[in-house]
């Protein structure tokens, strides 16, 4: 019978899920308008502010809700309720990172030329928060699969069987 708490998993957890979710990204962000050969109007340049802010609390979500799911073993409650609680804030970050899968940009270069794109993607999220939650749905299936191990395990404690 395994532990049912893991801590050494719960900080891999957090790192692996650390490095895409909030790193990869505020490096990203931070490091994209040194490369941009025209200065970011004012209005780009709030909005990467608010992206970075949503990427890290979002994502120190996600980072910790990961920890907890591994912290707890298969068939705990509590690994099923934080890994279905994982799977939502993951679908919340995509969602708020990519602009719900339409992106419209106008970039003014110079004072008489413009350049203006629309991009749809939402289909293809949608099938990402599909994958998504399907994990989720693995996730509370795994607690009532290893659930009866821990029962057994739990009924041979003496507290429950103290006079």
């Amino acid at each position: 019978m395994p532990a049912k708490y893991h801590p050494m998993k719960a900080v891999a957890a957090a790192i692996g899920n650390a490095i895409p979710f909030v790193i990869l990204p505020v490096a990203f962000i931070r490091i994209l308008p040194s490369y941009v050969p025209v200065e970011l109007p004012p209005a780009i340049a709030t909005y990467l502010q608010s992206l970075e802010a949503t990427i890290i609390s979002v994502g120190a979500l996600v980072v910790v809700l990961a920890a907890m799911t591994a912290f707890f073993a298969k068939g705990l409650v509590w690994r099923a309720a934080f890994g279905f609680a994982r799977q939502g804030t993951r679908v919340a970050w995509i969602y708020f990172v990519l602009s719900g899968g339409l992106i419209s940009m106008t970039l003014p270069l110079f004072d008489l030329v413009s350049i203006s794109f629309f991009l749809d993607f939402q289909l293809l999220l949608y099938i990402l928060y599909a994958a998504i939650m399907l994990m989720a749905v693995y996730l509370v299936a795994e607690f009532f699969v290893y659930r009866p191990a821990f029962r057994e395990d739990e009924y041979l404690d003496e507290h429950y069987w103290a006079a």
